[in-house]
Parts: structure tokens; sequence; C-alpha cells
């Protein structure tokens, strides 16, 4: 085998995993993998009372619940950008939302917020929070 027949294998090699075929390979992947627009989940929406009243079949799951936003405030973080914390109301019923993103509903406003539950803390970490 020549130097040179060697040369034009590793271009033909290189030339195989190009930007074109890299990003066609990521597009065919993520669509294969079914992967949500941003913003969505596939998780049921609830309201907080219903998140309440079975808090053990939401444990460390996505979920999707509706109500009024209360008591809006910063929660520092020293290394990070930091988080605003707020309560999410239905009623007598209210969860607490951590939400890492800018504060995007005012106090008394109704939210929907995307995350995943903790029941041992009662919080919901929030990857979506709109207001409506």
């Amino acid at each position: 085998m020549t130097r040179a027949h060697r040369l034009r294998l590793i271009v033909a090699r290189d030339r195989r995993w190009s930007f074109p075929y890299r990003l066609s390979l990521i597009v065919v992947t993520s669509i294969l993998a079914g992967c949500a627009p941003l913003g969505q989940t596939s998780s049921p929406q609830m309201t907080v009372g219903e998140l309440e009243g079975n808090q053990a079949a939401f444990d460390g799951k996505l979920v999707t619940v509706t109500g009024q936003v209360a008591n809006l405030r910063l929660w520092p973080a020293f290394r990070s950008r930091p988080k605003h914390i707020f309560d999410l109301v239905d009623g007598s019923q209210a969860v607490r939302v951590l939400w890492g993103g800018w504060p995007v509903c005012p106090s008394g406003s109704s939210a929907m917020v995307d995350g995943r539950y903790r029941q041992r803390d009662g919080l919901i970490t929030a990857s979506w929070v709109s207001c409506s």
C-alpha cells in the first residue's frame, strides 16, 4: 500500500464524518427519539389539589400543574444564577416551585408549571413556567 493510497483512505474516512452528515444524523436521531417541543411534556395537566391528594403516585415524575402564583421570592445561589421560588396555590392547597429562569409571572397571576415533583420536599423543580 503506497503512501498516496493511505492518504486517500484517510481523506475518504474524514469526508464521511463531515458536518452535513453529522447534522443529518443528529436530526434523524432526535426525530426518532420523539423529542417533545420546549415547554411541553407528556404528563397530564392537573391542579395543585389533585397533586396534593395523591403525592406518592407523582413522586419523582414529570408533572404539569396549574394554579395561582403567590409568595414570589428570590433564592440566592452562590455559584450560579439566582433562582426564584414561589408557591402555586389552588384554593387552600399549595406546592412550592423552584424556577431557574427569570420571574415570568407576577404574584396573583395564574400559571402552568412543567417539572419534576419531589414528595419529600413538597417541591416542583420547574423546567418550564408559563403565565396565562
